[in-house]
């Protein structure tokens, strides 16, 4: 699974993820959490 991630994973996330609704970015933890939602999307998908 950890090569899978590392290699062959193109997990695509959708650019409005990254900014608040005032256009603001993200900040870190708030990125962290989209980054995971969308790794255990693609995991899910794939096993």
């Amino acid at each position: 699974m950890i090569d899978y991630i590392e290699n062959d994973a193109e997990i695509a996330m959708p650019i409005d993820e990254f900014f608040n609704e005032d256009g603001t970015p993200i900040t870190k933890k708030k990125y962290g959490k989209v980054l995971l939602k969308y790794l255990v999307k693609e995991l899910r998908e794939h096993f």
